[in-house]
């Protein structure tokens, strides 16, 4: 049996991820929760590539995954240059393994300090 979230149970679990997560500037990155919506099928694998700064202790870590609907797999890191310099792209590859919604969390903070952190969340719609 299939149980699949319903767009209030989504609605609650992000106002919950709102209200319980106090965020300030990491790495000149906005000061919010960003939720953003991916739509995908079962089977194909999708990524969600973000800035990341390993070298000074930064990089996303995943806070919440719903294992019986999206199973994670990999991560690498990927050279980035822009204007300011080089920098790191994290690649987060995951796969959906059955129908339904579910959110992915993802926390940007050093390992050794969680104090100002940066959170990401993706609305996983599968087909």
């Amino acid at each position: 049996m299939e149980i699949t979230p319903t767009n209030q149970d989504l609605e609650k679990q992000t106002q919950e991820l709102t209200s319980r997560t106090t965020i300030r500037n990491v790495s000149s990155m906005e000061n919010q929760i960003t939720l953003n919506t991916i739509e995908t099928k079962i089977g194909e694998s999708f990524l969600i590539d973000l800035p990341s700064d390993p070298s000074s202790g930064y990089s996303w870590k995943i806070e919440q995954l719903d294992q019986s609907v999206i199973k994670f797999i990999k991560e690498d890191f990927h050279p980035f240059v822009n204007n300011t310099g080089t920098s790191m792209t994290q690649s987060l590859q995951f796969m959906p393994i059955s129908k339904g919604s579910s959110i992915i969390e993802l926390c940007y903070e050093q390992t050794w300090d969680s104090s100002d952190a940066h959170i990401r969340a993706f609305k996983i719609e599968i087909h």
